[in-house]
C-alpha cells in the first residue's frame, strides 16, 4: 500500500470513529459534514470524496457498527461456554449494544429505506445467531425440542425489540444487572423441559 492509499485508509477510519462517537450523543439529524471534518481533521472536501454524501458516510458508519457486532456476537456463539453461559454474555453485551445506540435519532433518518433495510438485515443475523445457541440448547437438551423454531423466533424479536424501543425498560436492565440476571433465567426456565 503506497503513501496515498495508507492516508485514505487513516482519514476513512478517523472519519468513522468521529461519525460513530457523534451518533452515540447527538440527533443524527443534527450533524454535518463540516462538524465530522473539524472533529476527524479532515477537509469537507476528503469526507465527500471518500464516502459521496453525508447520507451515505453514516450508512457506512451503520455498516461498520452492524459488522463489529456480528463478529462479537458469533465469537460468543462459537465460544467453548455452557449454553447458559452464551445466553447470559449475549444479553449482557446486547444490553451494552442498546445502551450505544443513538441518542435522540432523527425519526426521519429511521424511516429512510436503506438505513431500514441495515437494520433490519443486521437484526436478522443476530436473531439467526441465537437461534443457534438456542438450537444447541435444545441438542444439549437444555430447551424443549417440541417448541417450534418461529415461536423462539417471535419470542426473541418480542424481547428484544422491546428493550431497544423502550428506554425505561432499557435502563431498568442496564442499571440492575440482577434484574437482567433474573429475565435471563425466566426466559431459560420457560424454555428448559
Amino acid at each position: 500500500m503506497d503513501g496515498f492509499e495508507r492516508r485514505k485508509a487513516r482519514n476513512k477510519g478517523s472519519i468513522l470513529r468521529t461519525v460513530e462517537a457523534l451518533i452515540k450523543k447527538t440527533d443524527v439529524s443534527k450533524i454535518s459534514v463540516n462538524d465530522i471534518a473539524l472533529k476527524s481533521g479532515v477537509s469537507p472536501v476528503t469526507i465527500y470524496n471518500l464516502f459521496g454524501s453525508r447520507d451515505q458516510l453514516i450508512y457506512a458508519c451503520i455498516e461498520v457498527i452492524m459488522n463489529r457486532t456480528m463478529d462479537h456476537l458469533r465469537s460468543i456463539a462459537n465460544d467453548n461456554k455452557s449454553y447458559h453461559e452464551k445466553i447470559e454474555d449475549i444479553f449482557q453485551w446486547s444490553m451494552g449494544m442498546v445502551d450505544s445506540l443513538p441518542k435522540n435519532a432523527n425519526l426521519g433518518l429511521l424511516r429512510d429505506t436503506h438505513l431500514q433495510s441495515l437494520i433490519n438485515s443486521g437484526q436478522e443475523d443476530r436473531i439467526k445467531l441465537m437461534m443457534k445457541v438456542i438450537n444447541e440448547g435444545k441438542d444439549q437438551g437444555f430447551v424443549n425440542p417440541d417448541l417450534s423454531d418461529y415461536a423462539i423466533r417471535v419470542y426473541l424479536e418480542i424481547l428484544t425489540q422491546g428493550i431497544e424501543v423502550d428506554t425505561d425498560l432499557h435502563s431498568r436492565l442496564y442499571y440492575n444487572p440482577g434484574l437482567l440476571h433474573d429475565v435471563i433465567l425466566i426466559m431459560l426456565c420457560g424454555l428448559k423441559k
